[in-house]
């Protein structure tokens, strides 16, 4: 066995070691700390996004709403009034389509 000399090179080499394994624990809980703030970050930027979307989801459903209302109020005199309609195939071209509109829309960036 070495002595405990500070000259001793086991000493010295055992001192290396324990003075890395601290500096990389000291390396580690940086990297957490900077990982915990940019999850933090990110999450506040999600909630962020998360209002802006319910904001825009209740400006913008009483007006579809009403729009809605108006136009089952025309299918319903269109019906009074014996309209012919398109067949089930138009139909569901004439929904996909509306649907497609409307998903553009409300995931649009702009405002209102």
């Amino acid at each position: 066995m070495g002595s405990n000399h500070p000259a001793d090179p086991v000493v010295a080499s055992i001192e290396k070691v324990l003075a890395a394994e601290r500096d990389a624990d000291r390396m580690l809980a940086d990297c957490r700390r900077q990982a915990d703030a940019t999850i933090a970050a990110a999450r506040e930027r999600a909630a962020g996004i998360g209002r802006r979307t319910d904001a825009r989801i209740s400006r913008i459903h009483p007006a579809y709403l009403k729009k809605i209302e108006a136009g089952l109020v025309q299918l319903s005199q269109a019906v009074d009034a014996g309209a012919d309609f398109a067949s089930e195939d138009e139909n569901m071209s004439l929904i996909a389509n509306a649907v497609r509109r409307l998903a553009g829309k409300m995931t649009s960036d702009a405002s209102g």
